[in-house]
């Protein structure tokens, strides 16, 4: 392999994958975050409010209701986005990608002994790919498969 194809894919493949899974990390981080902040928020709030305010207010009745039916919806999305485990899987690939550049780039593990590093390399970080799409895809089955049961 040419040290031009191998920049290539570096640039092409490589960087790409490492931005894309440090993005959904963060974004899925960010989102189960916020939602779990905005549930037990909520959930803190409906009992107060239910103990502290005139019940028998149409107005505080219908902020009771909010809350608690937002609170549901909160722990729901969270609940069916898998927004945690999306947001380990994702950052740990990410380093796990990262990782792999590094023992690249030190020459080290099986680099170290390694006729063609470059080639090495790429297979894998492949391979990382490969099971991070084989993980996810299972995941979905096993969901599919426990919706339609």
């Amino acid at each position: 392999m040419s040290k031009r194809e191998f920049d290539k894919f570096l640039k092409e493949r490589f960087e790409t994958e490492i931005n894309w899974y440090d993005k959904q990390s963060y974004t899925n981080k960010f989102w189960f975050n916020a939602l779990s902040i905005y549930v037990i928020a909520g959930s803190i709030i409906v009992p107060i409010l239910i103990s502290y305010l005139d019940v028998s207010q149409l107005l505080i009745k219908i902020i009771i209701a909010v809350t608690s039916g937002s609170v549901a919806i909160a722990a729901s999305i969270n609940n069916l986005f898998k927004f945690q485990e999306n947001w380990i899987n994702y950052r740990t690939t990410c380093e796990t990608l990262r990782k792999e550049k590094s023992y690249y780039l030190g020459n080290v593990d099986d680099y170290s002994r390694a006729k063609d590093k470059e080639a090495l390399f790429i297979e894998r970080v492949e391979a990382i790919i490969s099971r991070e799409n084989t993980l996810w895809l299972t995941v979905q089955k096993i969901e599919k498969n426990k919706t339609s049961s």
